[in-house]
């Protein structure tokens, strides 16, 4: 289960309902993997892309556009590629193509 608890940044919003939740839980008798919670942070990663929820923004993580970077460069100049490379190198283009579709990334530069 996920579950995104939502309040203003440096209050106790999210804390208090973050104690809630964990009470609802115990009382329904589900257990909560402590080593799981994370947080309180204004910036998370979800489905690979990174939501901050201060400057109310979606975008692709820095760390995976220098992979998808680097996966493009390593594709110049080849002579040959298996299929699985290749659906490889169009299964991340299509996520790449997919995050630019929904969004205006100016900071995308491959």
């Amino acid at each position: 289960m996920i579950f995104f608890l939502v309040g203003a940044p440096a209050s106790p919003e999210c804390a208090g309902a973050l104690t809630t939740l964990l009470s609802v839980f115990d009382r329904l008798g589900l257990s909560v993997a402590a080593e799981k919670l994370e947080g309180p942070w204004c910036r998370h990663t979800f489905l690979r892309l990174e939501l901050d929820s201060t400057a109310l923004i979606i975008r692709v993580p820095p760390r995976k556009l220098t992979e998808l970077q680097h996966l493009i460069h390593s594709w110049i100049g080849r002579k040959g590629f298996t299929k699985k490379e290749l659906e490889s190198l169009v299964g991340n283009l299509a996520m790449l193509v997919g995050w630019c579709h929904r969004q205006d990334f100016h900071e995308v530069d491959v």
